[in-house]
């Protein structure tokens, strides 16, 4: 199986972390890898939205702050988590049908159809406003933008649905969460208030962010880099166009290629799990 846009072509002596590479090409990760392959049971996919919503922090889950409507980087990790948790602040609730479909669609770059499918008369489960408010407040953007004014804040929100993802043979489900909000109240009090942290952290330069915005805002002494820089349980892998100060991911594991070089995605990871991943 090969994923476009993937830097998987290199000659070996080119490829630095061939091993953790072939370890996920060969799904030897295990279940020894927090959202490598397990059953779905101990996944606790038999799980109801609302139970998902209340242990969110005991999954393993894949944070993408100011994620948009750009998932389709998610596709390459999918199979190491088994909740997808999205965060913005730009969309209604009214419109969370679209941001699932959109999610589902072909890609747009191969055509390929979508390797997630929620299944016929699969509802989602809208959280109580009050429970949302216990997370975040409403948010109008850190000032990573340029034009603020046509990126209004929302009231926060939060809906669940499960997804179905489908490989071959092999199906497995997923939790799809998108909430609306502050990202960073988000992170604090999901995770790092309750003494963990997501499996993947996700930080793609959402499109239309001042690149020096969004790397003072993720580095070790921005808004977003201090939740997860200082003593406290650390995400196993950081995704991100470049490495900033401050970060305790300081070994690149894997590059996801893009169009143009300055797009390209890598995987960093802590230097005493790099070669577990």
């Amino acid at each position: 199986m090969n994923h476009s846009g993937v830097d998987n072509q290199r000659p070996r002596a080119e490829h630095p972390y061939r091993h953790g590479w072939l370890q996920s090409r060969q799904g030897t990760l295990g279940s020894s890898y927090p959202g490598g392959c397990q059953s779905e049971a101990a996944l606790g996919i038999s799980e109801g939205p609302e139970q998902v919503w209340r242990h969110i922090s005991a999954h393993a889950v894949l944070y993408y702050p100011v994620a948009d409507l750009d998932y389709q980087s998610l596709h390459l990790v999918g199979h190491l988590v088994d909740v997808f948790l999205l965060a913005d602040w730009r969309y209604d609730d009214s419109e969370f049908d679209k941001i699932v479909d959109t999610f589902l669609r072909p890609d747009g770059t191969t055509g390929k159809p979508s390797r997630y499918r929620r299944e016929p008369g699969e509802l989602s489960f809208l959280v109580p406003v009050a429970e949302v408010f216990k997370v975040t407040t409403a948010c109008t953007g850190f000032g990573l933008f340029n034009e603020p004014a046509w990126l209004p804040a929302k009231q926060p929100w939060c809906r669940i649905t499960r997804l179905t993802r489908q490989v071959g043979e092999l199906q497995r489900r997923t939790w799809f969460v998108y909430i609306v909000g502050n990202c960073v109240e988000i992170y604090q009090r999901l995770f790092i208030d309750q003494g963990t942290a997501p499996s993947f952290l996700w930080l793609q330069c959402p499109l239309g962010a001042n690149p020096d915005s969004w790397a003072a805002f993720t580095s070790g002494s921005g808004d977003l880099g201090r939740a997860f820089t200082r003593a406290t349980p650390q995400p196993r892998y950081v995704v991100a166009h470049h490495h900033q100060p401050g970060w305790q991911h300081t070994v690149p594991y894997r590059r996801f290629k893009a169009w143009h070089p300055a797009f390209d995605l890598a995987i960093y990871a802590r230097p005493q799990l790099h070669v577990r991943c």
